[in-house]
Formats: structure tokens, C-alpha cells, sequence
């Protein structure tokens, strides 16, 4: 199964000190632009420790709305 390319995309920013941990959705638009604007809010908690469709784990939840990328690059 192939990584996401938001997810390739967070893993970038974060390694060249871009994004910084934690971060929220519109940290992740202003750094990771050309995803739909939706996308930057849903994405984090549908991939988030213990989400309710069992999607692949990339973040873990700080605080609502507050992620930590749980594998860093």
C-alpha cells in the first residue's frame, strides 16, 4: 500500500523544519498547498490513532483539533 501524498507532503514540510509539531489542518494548508480545502481538516483525525473506519494510523490527536505525526521521516 502506497504512503498518501499529503501524508509524503507533511513529512517533507516537517523535515525541512516547515511544519512544526503539533499542528492543526491549516498549519498543513499553508505549508502543503493544491489539496482540496476540506481535506486539510478531515484528513488528520480519519488517520488518527483509534478513528472509527480503521484507516492506516499516521497522526496521533494532542488535543482536539492538535496532531503529532506519530512516524517521523
Amino acid at each position: 500500500m502506497r504512503t498518501s501524498r499529503l501524508v509524503v507532503e507533511i513529512d517533507r514540510a516537517i523535515k525541512e523544519g516547515k511544519l512544526r509539531e503539533p499542528f492543526r489542518g491549516s498549519d498543513i494548508r499553508a505549508v502543503c498547498p493544491g489539496f482540496a480545502h476540506s481535506t486539510y481538516n478531515t484528513f488528520l483525525p480519519k488517520h488518527t490513532l483509534n478513528n472509527p473506519d480503521n484507516n492506516k494510523v499516521h497522526f496521533t490527536k494532542v488535543e482536539p483539533g492538535l496532531y503529532r505525526r506519530l512516524l517521523k521521516p
